[in-house]
């Protein structure tokens, strides 16, 4: 009888030691309705700091002052059946800098990306988002993610995000 009871509560003693927390948290979601959090320096959440920052020396917790003057979107409209040459990521750095610009789709650890290290100063310079158009992503709000480092994966000057809207 001592087995048999025994035997009807291991399922039950199994089930209470398991944890409440995600064990797969995601990203935040796109907010292309409000675009006030665009652009700016930001801390990521846990689990987009695992995906994007991991490789990184070094990640201070605000931005290294003077070093990228601008960030910015040319359009926040992708069309994925146009010719035209819209969105553009748009910046202006003082210093060298390492460019990484993520593009999650099509379910976790898949991105597309843009890798730019460029030594020009002071001079707007421009990455062409509009490319995104071979993925044909769904119609719908998305997210950048951007890492701007003095070095390929060495100390983090500023990061972020742009929201746009994917329109057919």
């Amino acid at each position: 009888m001592k087995k048999l009871l025994l035997l009807a509560l291991f399922p039950l003693a199994l089930y209470s030691c398991e944890k409440d927390e995600d064990t797969n948290p995601q990203f935040r979601e796109p907010t292309c309705d409000s675009l006030q959090d665009d652009g700016i320096f930001e801390a990521y959440t846990q689990p987009e700091t695992n995906e994007f920052l991991r490789f990184y020396e070094m990640v201070p917790a605000t931005e290294v002052p003077n070093t990228v003057n601008y960030v910015n979107m040319s359009s926040r409209k992708l069309y994925n059946n146009s010719i035209a040459l819209d969105p553009v990521f748009i910046y202006k750095q003082s210093i060298p800098t390492n460019l990484i610009i993520y593009l999650p789709h099509d379910g976790p650890e898949k991105y597309y990306s843009w890798v730019r290290n460029d030594t020009t100063v002071n001079d707007t310079l421009a990455v062409p988002i509009y490319n995104a158009r071979s993925l044909n992503l769904p119609v719908g709000c998305h997210r950048l993610y951007y890492v701007f480092a003095d070095t390929a994966y060495g100390k983090v000057l500023t990061k972020g995000h742009f929201d746009f809207e994917v329109i057919r």
